[in-house]
């Protein structure tokens, strides 16, 4: 089972020199869920300077209380600083537990983070 799973959301651009990072993929319930919580990915200011985008691959294995336990980059950006903030970001999202009989359980999510320069 995995965590989350209902309507996609995506991240709010970011405010620095018009770059952007998106969510890809992720899920929430139909309604406010206080147990969701999503940090913004920061775009690095270097990466912003040197033109640097791309799209940072993740798998988060999720603990039964929803906390994000472990971040693995599946397939990097190309740029170690766009993968980085993509890594700490995610470390700070919680998500409805998956559940197995009625119980949490662990799980695991895969998503993208993607950074775009407007």
């Amino acid at each position: 089972a995995q965590p989350g799973p209902e309507r996609p959301t995506e991240a709010t651009p970011a405010q620095q020199g018009g770059g952007g990072a998106q969510a890809l993929g992720l899920t929430t319930s139909p309604s406010p869920d206080p147990s969701f919580v999503r940090s913004e990915p920061v775009y690095p200011p270097g990466s912003l300077a040197r033109g640097e985008q791309g799209v940072v691959a993740v798998s988060l294995t999720v603990g039964a209380d929803g906390r994000v336990q472990a971040v693995r980059i599946l397939r990097s950006s190309g740029y170690p600083a766009l993968d980085d903030s993509a890594r700490r970001a995610a470390l700070n999202w919680r998500f409805r537990p998956a559940l197995r009989n009625g119980e949490p359980v662990p799980g695991q999510v895969d998503t993208g983070i993607r950074f775009v320069l407007n």
